[in-house]
Formats: C-alpha cells, structure tokens, sequence
C-alpha cells in the first residue's frame, strides 16, 4: 500500500502543533514565557492607565499603555501569534509519501526521504496526527488529506514501521 498525505500549513494546523508542542516538549519554557509576559504587560497597563486617568492623555503614558496591552496579548494568544508568524516562513505546501522503506517530503523546493527509525514521536492532536522528526521539527498529517487508503491504515504503517506507537494529547 502506498499513501501520500498533502501537506497544507493553514493557521489552524500550525495553531495546534504549537499547542502540542507547548504541552509535550515546551511546558516549562512556555509557562515562565506566559508568566513574564502577563505581569510585564500588566504592570505596564496599570501604571499607564492609572497615570492617564490621573493625569490625563499624554502621548508617553499613551505608548506606555498600548505596549503593556500589546505585551499582555502575547501572552494570552502566544500559540496564535507563534502560528501566524510561522505562516511566513515555512516551508511551502507539499507531499508526503510513505513507502515500505522510508517516507518522502516533498515541497516546490526540496526532497527529503526520511527513515522510520528516525521518528522522534508520534501525536494526536485536535484531529491531527503530528509525526515528530525531533522536538524542533514536525510533520502535520490531516485526515481529509491522505490518499491510498484511511488515516487509521496509515497511522497502523507508520507505527509498525517506526516501532512507536500516536500518543493521544489532551
């Protein structure tokens, strides 16, 4: 059996690798990232607001406000942010074939084949199975995209093939 998968990187799928990648590889970084932010932008937004009601406009107090809000968002829509920001440079959309041997990435401008033993980790995620080639690089396989059979056929391949087994993320 043959399958190939297309490889579309839309801002919902990007969103839930950062997600995923968050709660699987990233939790700590990403909470002390969340925390600084959060009060960074908070006391920020304070003092601002505080100054400017006491005080009234003044184009400082103004900037000081709207870069506190700007810093409390990042933090709140960090993955969001972090997706659409990838957006722009990833790599194009392509193709992923599986063979018996090794699986092939392919875009407009590279080829790459890849061998099942060298699959970091497999994950489920938000309806999308995440093939983890080390914790900085990922492969997103949607179900609507697969051909040559169904996603489950292709998830038992790619698991009897690499020897790990898709981990289910919360």
């Amino acid at each position: 059996m043959h399958f190939e998968v297309d490889m579309k990187m839309d801002l919902r799928r990007l969103v839930a690798l950062n997600a995923l990648a968050e709660k699987t590889f990233r939790r700590g970084q990403m909470l002390v990232f969340r925390l600084v932010m959060l009060a960074l932008g908070g006391w920020l937004s304070w003092t601002a607001g505080r100054t400017l009601l006491a005080e009234g406009i003044r184009f400082d107090q103004t900037c000081k406000l709207l870069t506190g809000l700007l810093v409390l968002a990042i933090g709140l829509f960090t993955n969001t942010i972090s997706a659409w920001l990838n957006q722009m440079t990833i790599i194009p959309d392509g193709k992923l074939s599986f063979g018996e041997k090794f699986f092939t990435e392919k875009s407009k401008y590279q080829k790459t084949q890849h061998r099942y033993s060298d699959i970091f980790a497999l994950k489920s995620y938000r309806g999308y199975d995440f093939i983890f080639l080390d914790k900085q690089r990922s492969l997103i396989l949607a179900p609507d995209g697969i051909s040559g059979g169904t996603p489950e056929e292709l998830r038992r391949l790619i698991e009897e093939k690499s020897g790990k087994q898709f981990e289910s993320v919360k």
